[in-house]
């Protein structure tokens, strides 16, 4: 059984999942929040080293400004603690995203978290908040347009120098829960050999079994074997 390197997680159904149970849409981003420790926990239990998670797009700042403002200030409020329990497990915690339109409070917890934790070992974290897949190669070209490269120096290593996931490996196994079947600007340079899973459960639902099988597939697809245990 080969365990994906990095696994991108998309992490879809929050709202669907609230309203399932008859819940407002809040409830499901309060859930799904405090799932992603639990999700963290299984991958790094099988030896998963880096874990993305699709947080926030650029396209999402179009939603009701009820949902908007719930979203800013549960980070506002949550993202300190959430990183401290990171750095007590040796997690170290990067973001992927744009800084604009966000709050500076919210910028600065950002850069604290990355740097507080720069030096562990015991996995990463990549929060994909307020990214677009678009919007990174963009900036990354303009910075390499801004550095003088010449035409004839350009290469996809060096293009992948100036991404915002710089410093971690393609991704993997991608697994999208909530049963839609698109990417969504999601991660598109680093995802370019990756596998894809489609999961039905909800992002606050999403088991280790699940997840298992995520990895099983992934060994079915990438290299032909059927495992269903990981």
């Amino acid at each position: 059984m080969v365990i994906p390197k990095h696994v991108a997680f998309v992490m879809d159904g929050n709202g669907r999942w609230a309203q399932a149970q008859g819940l407002p849409r809040s409830a499901g981003h309060k859930a799904g929040y405090e799932h992603i420790p639990t999700v963290l926990e299984i991958c790094f239990d099988l030896d998963i080293q880096v874990v993305s998670g699709y947080v926030w797009s650029t396209e999402n700042w179009n939603r009701p400004k009820a949902e908007v403002d719930f979203i800013v200030r549960s980070l506002e409020k949550n993202l300190s603690r959430f990183v401290g329990e990171l750095h007590q497990r040796g997690v170290r915690f990067v973001h992927s995203g744009t800084h604009d339109r966000l709050p500076t409070k919210i910028v600065e917890l950002l850069k604290n978290g990355a740097s507080l934790t720069k030096d562990n070992q015991s996995g990463v974290f990549n929060l994909c908040f307020n990214y677009g897949g678009r919007t990174e190669i963009v900036e990354a070209v303009q910075r390499i347009l801004a550095a003088d490269v010449q035409p004839n120096e350009l290469s996809e290593e060096l293009l992948g120098e100036y991404l915002w996931t710089h410093s971690l490996p393609d991704v993997d196994l991608v697994v999208r829960t909530g049963g839609d079947k698109r990417l969504s600007n999601f991660l598109l340079w680093q995802t370019a050999h990756a596998c894809l899973y489609i999961a039905d459960s909800y992002w606050p639902a999403i088991s280790r079994q699940e997840i298992e099988f995520a990895v099983s597939y992934y060994n079915e697809v990438m290299f032909g074997r059927s495992e269903k245990q990981v």
